[in-house]
């Protein structure tokens, strides 16, 4: 098996929730990809069928940092078969949570949008650099804009950002507004760029774009974390945006959900992915469960480019 390292683990072991949110013990990780080594009845997978899966960030002990993983069929779909199996293992939890909140938001393949702009924040890492990908070759916007460093600007080209900005030397408002602002956003950065966003003073958001929020918490460890304030932002700012597209259909709708295992969704991706549309990015692998300390470590910097993998040692199967 192999197991997608996302900032998800290591901030959920970071965090203590609840006995009833996340049983413990728990094992850690959420991606994985491998072959099947039993299925449970009524399911439609065969012994020594190639899947990958996500397993649920809530309500369960299992995780996917394991030599086995067991899970409910629904959490897995066969893996693409144009990737290694082990690359496939990057894909399953950015992929929902782009697609996931992109749905929400209305936003589907096929509909033309070759005059239209999308802005991706944080565009070389894990959910950035898929939804960069996703905004410009599924959905087919004209004009995707991404923000990262310097070091990052031409591999984010390289995925299909038309534009980059160096968010270290140009406020990305600044940017945007040079061009007359965008028509959607996908925003990973927890609550660091919301503000900033909605303020229509920085003339980010064009008449009725969409912003698509990913519930998240902050990278680095901080007080605001445990407050229900902070929890609660993204759920009353979705809401609220709702309320005021009453009276004013021009306003901006805001879209944020947590992102939910679903096995017909990575059906759908596999295909994306065969059909060489959207491609895993791997920053870095490791070998083995022994590295995992040093894979979160890593990941922690913040300055990874894509995703993490640890290819597990031992048993090279997975139970659906």
């Amino acid at each position: 098996t192999a197991y997608g390292v996302w900032t998800s683990d290591f901030k959920q072991i970071r965090n203590s929730q609840p006995g009833f949110l996340v049983p413990k013990p728990r094992i850690a990780g959420f991606d994985v990809s491998g072959v099947v080594l039993s299925a449970g009845e009524g399911t439609d997978f065969k012994v020594g069928e190639a899947v990958y899966g996500m397993l649920p960030l809530m309500g369960s002990a299992w995780g996917s940092l394991a030599e086995v993983t067991a899970a409910d069929a629904r959490c897995f779909a066969r893996a693409p078969t144009t990737i290694p199996l082990e690359a496939a293992s990057a894909l399953p939890l950015v992929g929902l949570t782009v697609m996931q909140v992109f749905e929400q938001a209305g936003l589907f393949a096929g509909e033309k949008r070759k005059e239209q702009t999308m802005l991706v924040q944080a565009a070389a890492g894990g959910v950035g650099s898929f939804a960069v990908q996703f905004a410009r070759h599924v959905l087919g916007f004209g004009r995707v804009l991404g923000t990262c460093s310097a070091r990052n600007a031409e591999y984010v080209r390289e995925l299909g950002a038309t534009a980059t900005v160096d968010y270290t030397h140009e406020p990305f408002e600044e940017a945007v507004r040079a061009i007359g602002g965008v028509d959607a956003v996908l925003d990973p950065m927890a609550w660091s760029y919301m503000d900033r966003t909605l303020d229509p003073a920085n003339g980010v958001l064009r008449p009725g774009a969409n912003y698509c929020h990913i519930l998240s918490t902050d990278w680095q460890e901080n007080s605001a974390e445990a407050s229900l304030v902070t929890v609660l932002q993204g759920p009353y700012q979705k809401w609220r945006s709702r309320f005021l597209k009453l009276f004013a259909p021009d306003s901006p709708q805001i879209f944020t959900t947590p992102v939910q295992p679903d096995g017909a969704g990575l059906a759908r991706l596999a295909r994306i992915v065969d059909d060489g549309l959207v491609r895993p990015v791997i920053g870095r692998y490791f070998d083995g469960l022994g590295s995992a300390v040093e894979a979160f470590e890593y990941l922690e910097t913040g300055h990874a480019r894509g995703k993490v993998v640890i290819r597990v040692s031992g048993v090279q199967e997975t139970s659906a």
